[in-house]
């Protein structure tokens, strides 16, 4: 029985988690999250053309030529997975307040720099930027003018100093979990 639910387990894996799993270059986790959020279903993204993956925030005409080459060389497996019953869609959290997102409805670009202290303290990288992404917002690596916001404990980071230059409201980890209600 333990085996079974194991099985059973392993097929409902998160569909951003499924995508990367494949190993198809330059769909790293963050790319397996925007990928999963865009499609909704392996079927749809292994039908998709390279049209449609450009579709898909920071992927371009490259980018989406790789992926729907590496779609192909999977499609078999991809499929078989499908087959097999593997979890191929995405469940939206309706419930989940979406403060992430600018008023024209479109996700605030959110860096994450340093160390999480406080609620946050034991969430890395990853995590943060899942987090991110389910209040609604677009995880970055950099600081840019399009950056709405960065998390940041320390302010002497080359993140933090370059969005003070550039005006960009900066708060603690304290702050950034308990403006998402956590």
């Amino acid at each position: 029985m333990k085996l079974i639910a194991g099985i059973e387990a392993a097929k409902a894996q998160p569909l951003n988690r499924v995508i990367t799993a494949l190993g198809i270059r330059l769909t790293g986790r963050t790319f397996g999250r925007r990928l999963a959020a865009h499609f909704k279903s392996l079927d749809a993204l292994v039908n998709a053309s390279i049209a449609d993956l450009m579709e898909v925030d920071g992927i371009g005409d490259e980018r989406a030529t790789v992926i729907r080459a590496g779609l192909d060389k999977n499609a078999d497996v991809i499929r078989d997975l499908i087959a097999l019953g593997v979890t191929s869609a995405v469940e939206e959290d309706t419930s989940a307040p979406k403060p992430l997102v600018t008023a024209d409805g479109k996700p605030l670009s959110v860096v994450v720099t340093g160390a999480m202290t406080g609620l946050l303290a034991a969430y890395g990288r990853t995590q943060m930027n899942e987090l991110i992404e389910r209040f609604g917002g677009k995880a970055s690596g950099s600081v840019s003018k399009n950056t709405g916001l960065v998390v940041s404990s320390d302010n002497t980071s080359s993140n933090a100093v370059k969005a003070l230059d550039l005006g960009v409201r900066i708060v603690t980890p304290e702050e950034f979990a308990a403006e998402l209600g956590l």
